[in-house]
């Protein structure tokens, strides 16, 4: 994989990113609502929408899910990324003029700082862990620790 990935300083600390997060990387968490995994965080490259575009094209978050209508949405800060060593960039894509990039390696350590610090958009607060196993369930991804099936992200 080249290089090429800088950190773009027209990206302020304070602009969200927005990370699609497939149901295998949602996990139990406490009280019966459902948890972040730190997986979600572990590409060297991480794609994301960066916020302020997605502003000025007048679209809404949830518009990142219109092609994976079974995911959910977090965010996190350009500014917590960095703080993790992480470079922030564009990257637009055709059909995608907001996607963004965070780039550089992720040891457990940093992939567990940037779920501690990503909160939920796409529900705005985490959905039940009974909803979650439900769809996953019905997906067919449903891990032995969730109660059956096969995960096949293998983590």
């Amino acid at each position: 994989m080249p290089d090429d990935h800088f950190d773009d300083p027209s990206i302020p600390d304070h602009e969200r990113l927005f990370r699609r997060i497939h149901l295998v990387h949602v996990a139990e968490g406490s009280e019966g609502r459902s948890a972040l995994s730190s997986a979600a965080f572990r590409d060297k490259e991480l794609s994301v929408n960066l916020e302020s575009v997605m502003r000025q094209a007048g679209k809404p978050p949830d518009y990142a899910l219109r092609n994976h209508p079974h995911d959910f949405l977090a965010g996190i800060t350009a500014g917590v990324c960095r703080a993790n060593g992480q470079r922030v960039g564009p990257d637009p894509l055709p059909d995608e003029p907001a996607h963004g990039y965070v780039f550089g390696d992720k040891p457990k350590r940093i992939r567990r700082a940037l779920r501690d610090a990503a909160s939920w958009i796409v529900p705005a607060q985490a959905p039940s862990w009974e909803e979650v196993l439900l769809r996953k369930r019905e997906l067919g991804i449903a891990g032995e620790e969730d109660g059956g099936g096969l995960d096949p992200s293998g983590s």
